[in-house]
């Protein structure tokens, strides 16, 4: 119930204080004194039962009630007195609670703890705290309600800070140096955080102190005392020589021997220094630097005119004003500018702004460069830190990995460069980590580090939203958060890879699947975001490569699609889904695709935009789950549409169903193809088949030869006549026979001496059987007689052959030449290696050559 005092509706919240006043505020004393005692009592066993979740909303009723005067002065008395141990009977975890619930007082009354500062130092940091170190952490964040949170830049007075060597530092530093050896003390980590917190928000010069406790620490470590867990000799080489300074005896022999507990200690020290570190520098610095430039220049237009000095206040407060709100008192968040003051900017109240951007550049210079880089203690011990995290073998303590990867991701924080050179490695040991706990930490990490470096975090994003899959539980919840953070702040541009957060819809545990729903819902309110995403989500779901149930990918989609209530939005995602249809292969992506289409509310135009793209998802109406999928929305719509358009889905449904019809028969003609194809390559596999491809391949190949001797032959016949041809034409059929069969003879050599190659069986679109392979793509003139049998001589021999068993038609073609005395020489194709021209002798010439 107390999680509803962060509800939007007033009444609600009202509500809740009124019955928590009701039940812990109200008492039957009648003495004010009385009162304030059980008050303070119900408020203590109240803090005891509460969870981490609901601490915050009871710190917000509490800053209420002391807001209104339910709780007075005489309530806030009876805790100091609990927290003390002065009130007989109080117990250490009563002095705990009061301790807590003046913190809660001091949201409101900051007076209450500026005024008991000693109490709560010699109590809360004194013999009590070296004994209890949860008492010392409360007591620190006791301390922090001193610090504002936003100060006024044109404010004359600074910020609250006491002097480095007040009680409150010293006995700070006394406790983190005695207990820091206390290895079964499991709230020191918790209790150095806030510690080291006050110690940069409350005291001057902090770098100072907290440079002093790390070369005092790092001395402990070097000198310590016998590990009581086996550490590493190696893990200190190196450091001698490079901070002479944090040595007090530094010619003396150092052992490098610690326990693993020590030395994550001390890895948790060096990262939350650099953070804090920065932190100073990038607000702290930066406000009184902002506060004391506007002291300067009120200082200076006090020595102008009156009239002067009117214009440029007015002109200054506008723009101190301006620049309060856009830089956020923070120098990290102050845009960079190159502009230089012209002359007439001071009078335009520009001069404030450059300075403010000089000295934001000032700061980012010194964390970038001086911090953890250049020549720095912390630069120096970070070496140390990258040998943990890049050895996890080697130093396999659990506590040590966690403690150094939090450590190297606390100082990538700090420079872009280091950020930029081990950013890998972080990614790496996320990957790797076997720990839970490890790769939680640093998935916060990244999404903070997604806050200070955007541009270099963006190409590995998607390492973040694998983790959406990971195996714990745990790691998916803080990985959701991270990612529902950096989107809703448009810190991670939203791509198709939000798909992997909404697989978590259907995620085992209840909790993670709570989130993923409220994320899309807010997602939902930011403009079209979530429309844009829509085709690439559905696209990635339905993908085979997934292997998504399909009850799955149905209720992920009918909770996102359902968020979808624009018109104009529905009728896009009608054309869009439409056109995926396309670009899908498998019967699994047609149904899921034909699914999402029906849960979309189909007004006139999508219906249009539906029937207009009939031809995108014709061909895949066959498929039964796709057919009645269509058929219910057309069925859908013809409930719920004017009776004006019912002519439009009847025509619709009968086109449908008519391409329904024609694809199962194109389904069926397919089949058939198919189980053909499959005959003929049975066929040709076998030896029979392969006679028949070789049959045919030497058809092919003898055609060709053909063509290209002919292409090679030359007449030189000018001086015969047409007897002379004719009586070569008897010759030549005279001497036939004989010439044939000696042709025959050597092809049937050549044949057995040729290896012949396997035939190359293709698929038909028909079922006939009288051709299986593939046809030439010119088609080849049919060879009869002498010539056929002339082709398969290829020796020499039987070119001669050849030149005396020419064709009836190529002697009709050159008798026709002799009569016309014209010459014709064909010139061939240029070849790389030319081959010999031919020609054909006839008896006339024969004869003269013998008279001659």
């Amino acid at each position: 119930m107390l999680v509803l005092m962060w509800s939007r509706d007033q009444a609600v919240r009202d509500a809740v204080a009124l019955s928590y006043k009701k039940l812990y505020l109200t008492t039957e004393s009648t003495t004010p004194r009385a009162h304030a005692v059980q008050v303070v009592k119900n408020l203590s066993g109240l803090l005891k039962i509460v969870n981490v979740g609901q601490h915050a909303a009871f710190e917000e009723l509490v800053k209420n009630w002391v807001k209104n005067g339910s709780i007075d002065k005489a309530c806030i008395q009876v805790m100091w007195e609990r927290f003390s141990l002065n009130i007989p009977d109080t117990s250490e975890e009563d002095s705990l609670a009061a301790l807590i619930l003046l913190g809660m007082v001091a949201r409101a009354e900051v007076q209450t703890v500026s005024s008991n500062i000693p109490v709560l130092v010699s109590i809360g940091l004194g013999e009590r705290g070296m004994r209890n170190y949860r008492l010392v952490k409360e007591a620190c964040q006791v301390l922090l309600k001193l610090v504002v949170q936003k100060p006024p830049v044109n404010s004359p007075v600074p910020s609250l800070r006491f002097p480095k060597d007040h009680d409150i530092f010293t006995s700070i530093i006394k406790i983190l140096k005695s207990g820091f050896w206390k290895v079964d003390e499991n709230y020191y980590i918790p209790m150095s955080s806030e510690a080291i917190g006050v110690i940069y928000q409350l005291a001057e010069q902090p770098d100072v102190i907290c440079q002093e406790l790390l070369k005092d620490l790092l001395n402990q470590v070097k000198h310590g005392r016998p590990p009581e867990i086996l550490g590493n000799n190696e893990i200190f080489d190196g450091l001698q020589g490079e901070h002479k300074d944090t040595c007090s005896e530094p010619n003396t022999h150092v052992s490098a021997e610690c326990s693993f507990e020590v030395l994550s200690r001390f890895m948790f020290m060096i990262g939350h220094i650099a953070l804090r570190q920065m932190l100073y520098l990038d607000v702290a610095v930066f406000c009184e630097l902002k506060r004391r430039n506007m002291l300067r220049e009120e200082r200076d237009e006090a020595l102008n005119t009156k009239s002067k000095k009117k214009k440029k206040q007015q002109s200054s407060r506008n723009n101190s004003l301006q620049n309060t709100s856009y830089v956020s008192m923070s120098a990290s968040e102050t845009p960079r500018s190159r502009q230089e003051p012209s002359d007439g900017d001071d009078e335009m109240g520009v001069v404030g702004a450059v300075a403010d951007d000089q000295e934001a550049e000032y700061i980012r210079n010194i964390c970038e460069n001086d911090i953890v880089t250049g020549e720095s203690l912390l630069a120096a011990l970070s070496p140390l830190v990258v040998t943990i995290c890049s050895n996890p073998n080697k130093y396999k303590n659990m506590k040590l990995q966690t403690a150094a990867t939090l450590t190297l991701a606390k100082m990538m924080m700090v420079s872009s460069n280091f950020c930029e050179n081990h950013l890998q490695l972080l990614v790496t040991v996320l990957e790797k980590a076997t720990e839970p706990v490890t790769r939680c930490n640093l998935i916060v990490a990244l999404g903070d580090l997604s806050y200070r470096f955007p541009n270099i975090i963006e190409p590995w994003t998607p390492h973040i939203y694998g983790r959406l899959q990971d195996s714990s539980s745990e790691v998916r919840q803080g990985t959701m958060l991270v990612l529902t953070n950096l989107i809703m702040n448009d810190m991670v541009k939203v791509k198709g890879q939000i798909s992997e957060m909404a697989l978590c819809i259907v995620d085992t545990e209840k909790k993670i699947a709570d989130m993923a729903c409220m994320f899309f819902m807010e997602l939902s309110q930011k403009g079209n975001t979530l429309y844009n995403v829509m085709p690439d989500i559905i696209s990635r779901l339905s993908t085979p490569d997934l292997k998504l149930e399909e009850e799955k990918f149905k209720t992920i989609m009918k909770f996102i699609m359902g968020l979808i209530q624009k018109d104009r939005q529905m009728e896009s995602l009608v054309e869009k889904l439409c056109l995926r249809f396309r670009m899908s292969q498998s019967e699994r992506q047609w149904s899921d695709l034909a699914f999402c289409l029906s849960l979309l509310q189909y007004s006139e135009r999508s219906l249009r935009r539906l029937s207009e793209n009939l031809p995108c998802y014709a061909d895949k109406l066959h498929s039964p789950k796709v057919y009645e999928t269509f058929c219910s929305i057309l069925a859908g719509i013809s409930k719920t549409t004017k009776p004006e358009l019912k002519a439009a889905v009847d025509e619709l449904e009968a086109k449908i169903k008519e391409c329904s019809n024609k694809g199962a028969d194109d389904v069926l003609v397919s089949q058939k193809a198919t189980a053909a194809a499959g005959r003929r390559r049975t066929t040709a596999n076998t030896p029979a088949g392969n006679r028949i491809g070789s049959t045919t391949h030497r058809q092919v190949s003898r055609s060709t030869v053909r063509r290209d001797r002919r292409r090679h032959l030359s007449s030189d016949s000018e001086d015969s006549d047409i007897s002379d041809g004719e009586n070569a034409n008897k010759e030549n059929r005279g001497s036939k026979g004989q010439s044939q069969q000696q042709i025959r003879t050597s092809s049937r050599l050549r044949s057995a001496r040729k290896p012949v190659p396997p035939p190359h069986p293709v698929l038909d679109s028909d079922d006939s059987d009288e051709e299986i392979f593939v046809k030439p793509k010119t088609p080849i003139k049919k060879v009869t007689g002498v010539d056929h049998l002339a082709d398969d001589a290829e020796s020499s021999d039987e070119d001669v052959a050849e030149n005396a068993l020419a064709s009836p038609d190529r002697k009709r073609i050159c008798s026709s030449r002799d009569n016309k005395k014209i010459s014709v020489t064909c010139t061939p194709k240029p070849r790389s290696t030319p081959r010999p021209k031919h020609t054909i002798t006839t008896s006339a010439s024969r004869s003269k050559t013998k008279n001659k």
